[in-house]
């Protein structure tokens, strides 16, 4: 089943038209709200179904997007979501020796600090931005260190330190994450 088919279904058995679920979408979301159109041509195959879409679909309907997902065709796709809606990483689970997903950065959104075990080998991270601007703030016992990066840029660095990302622009940014080796 594609995750537009689940979604229509969902809509079907909830008793609800398009337009009483983009009124859901716009009281949630408010500005931020996916257009009627989008949901229009999601709904029927014209588009694309971006992961901040089936966000707000979902949250809409009252559900979370891996249970939209589950049984569909993206269900080998993974979801984080930490502390906010303006923070989230998309990542297929495959057997790779490395850990790759698209990290997606609303305005004002940020990660939360994290960083790979010390002591467990070398863990490197290498990020590269597809839009928008992003901020990678690593802390050092000395301090910490703020690299700016914009589109186009990539950046790779020792994951042991305590590092986030940081979106202090308006716009969304996405980026391309890539963790070598795997370890969550």
């Amino acid at each position: 089943m594609t995750i537009r088919d689940k979604i229509k279904d969902t809509i079907r058995q909830r008793r609800l038209t398009l337009t009483e679920v983009h009124r859901r979408i716009a009281s949630l979301f408010e500005d931020q709200a996916i257009a009627y159109m989008t949901l229009y041509r999601t709904v029927t195959g014209k588009t694309v179904l971006r992961e901040s879409t089936l966000y707000q679909i979902a949250s809409a309907l009252d559900l979370r997007p891996d249970e939209l997902k589950a049984g569909t065709d993206r269900a080998d796709i993974r979801s984080i979501y930490r502390h906010n809606e303006k923070a989230f990483l998309e990542m297929r689970e495959e057997r790779m020796p490395f850990l790759a997903g698209r990290l997606v950065l609303l305005p004002g959104g940020r990660t939360q600090e994290e960083q790979d075990p010390e002591g467990k080998g070398v863990f490197t991270k290498w990020v590269y931005l597809l839009q928008g601007r992003v901020f990678c703030v690593i802390r050092y016992p000395d301090g910490e260190k703020e690299t700016f990066l914009r589109r186009n840029d990539s950046l790779a660095f020792d994951s042991t330190r305590p590092h986030f990302f940081e979106n202090r622009s308006e716009r969304k940014a996405s980026l391309i994450v890539v963790q070598s080796p795997k370890y969550i």
